[in-house]
């Protein structure tokens, strides 16, 4: 009986904390302190979020213009030579790594753009994206642009393009186009 008083009064002093008006919850100050919080860690990292998105996109674009320069190159081996120049957002010949807009493939909704442009003596070869704003400042049939095969960032000659430009060098395997 004395071990049953005993611990009906340890029950009582650990759930009744005090016979006060003290009401449990948060107050609107610990309130507003923690929204405030969580809004300062928020602006942090949404535009991190945002830019590591465009940074796979980018990164969609470069894998899908490597498997089409690799389209290119098959299709000079076996024809002896890379389709014409065709306009912007058209598919060349016989590619089937070209991505349309219409395709809904393509990365920001954007365009490529291919570009053969030869003469007697040279041959070139691009693959344009068109990037996030969906302008090409790459120009037009410029012979020897990058003249290393390669995937190059037109912002490091023009810093306020987007564009990205796969090049398969000039006079590329040696032959003409």
């Amino acid at each position: 009986m004395k071990s049953e008083l005993l611990m009906n009064r340890l029950y009582c002093q650990v759930t009744d904390r005090g016979t006060s008006d003290h009401n449990e919850g948060f107050t609107l100050l610990e309130l507003l302190i923690v929204v405030i919080i969580v809004g300062i860690l928020a602006a942090i990292a949404v535009p991190n979020l945002l830019g590591q998105i465009d940074k796979a996109r980018y990164s969609e674009a470069k894998t899908q213009m490597s498997c089409l320069a690799k389209e290119l190159l098959a299709n000079r081996y076996e024809k002896g030579s890379f389709p014409p120049d065709v306009s912007r957002d058209t598919r060349p010949s016989g590619m089937n790594c070209f991505y349309t807009q219409a395709s809904g493939k393509v990365p920001f909704d954007s365009k490529y753009d291919y570009d053969n442009s030869s003469n007697a003596s040279t041959c070139y070869i691009q693959i344009v994206f068109l990037g996030k704003n969906i302008e090409k400042e790459v120009p037009n049939n410029v012979n020897g642009l990058y003249p290393q095969a390669g995937i190059y960032e037109y912002r490091d000659i023009n810093p306020s393009s987007d564009d990205l430009v796969y090049s398969l060098g000039t006079n590329p395997l040696g032959v003409g186009c």
